[in-house]
């Protein structure tokens, strides 16, 4: 039977932790549920770093959002949800530049808990599909689309590893010739994405600036001089 992913759940309250826990179990996943930051992080420097976090911010013994920092060191690739019943953007703000990834507001929200946790699901599935192809990659020098093993493309094809599960916004550059769409398609594959449909791929420059929201978006027949026929954008 396959291993659950653990997620830790740092919450003082206890009706609210055995609740979240009791979630966590629903949607397939193993629940770490401890009370405060002292167990927080003995539960981080545990031999298995878990998955994901549910960190309140408001601990009996400090903020939840400076565990952030002991979770960049042990278990950087976890993914943290922080909750919290301050609802002021620079709270928020500061949760997500010290490394969340998500954020929820008490009381919590189960429907958006569940839809988050999903979400993680298809990540944690996405990584682990990137992380067999990247080993495949070592032994023989195939990284899906892209072939190679050279320290140069192994770098390359660590760094789509990183950004491929995520929601991540990509610039690929390089000179002409380099293989930047095949870069992107493979992104593309091995995201999340590729199951909700294809990559387009839109040469800009070859496109009038006039035309560019056209191409993108579509038009009716009629809505501008020349526009003879319905046109669905890219």
């Amino acid at each position: 039977m396959p291993t659950l992913p653990r997620v830790l759940v740092v919450e003082d309250d206890e009706a609210a932790r055995s609740a979240m826990a009791e979630i966590l179990s629903d949607e397939r996943f193993d629940p770490v549920p401890v009370g405060s930051l002292r167990e927080a992080e003995t539960a981080l420097g545990g031999e298995t770093p878990p998955s994901g976090l549910l960190v309140d911010v408001t601990l009996p013994d400090g903020s939840g959002l400076d565990l952030l920092e002991t979770v960049r060191e042990t278990a950087p690739a976890a993914e943290v949800v922080v909750i919290t019943g301050d609802e002021r953007v620079e709270t928020v703000v500061d949760a997500l530049r010290r490394g969340a990834s998500d954020y929820l507001t008490k009381p919590v929200d189960v429907a958006r808990l569940s839809a988050i946790l999903r979400d993680l699901r298809r990540r944690l599935a996405g990584s682990t599909e990137v992380e067999q192809a990247l080993e495949e990659a070592e032994a023989t020098g195939r990284f899906h689309r892209l072939v190679g093993r050279s320290p140069g493309l192994l770098a390359v094809y660590r760094q789509i590893q990183r950004v491929a599960p995520t929601e991540a916004t990509v610039l690929v550059q390089g000179e002409t010739g380099t293989g930047k769409e095949m870069v992107a398609q493979t992104v593309h594959d091995l995201s999340p994405r590729s199951q909700a449909g294809p990559l387009v791929a839109l040469n800009c420059g070859a496109v009038s600036g006039t035309l560019i929201e056209s191409e993108l978006f579509g038009h009716e027949k009629g809505s501008f001089t020349g526009a003879t026929k319905r046109h669905l954008g890219v």
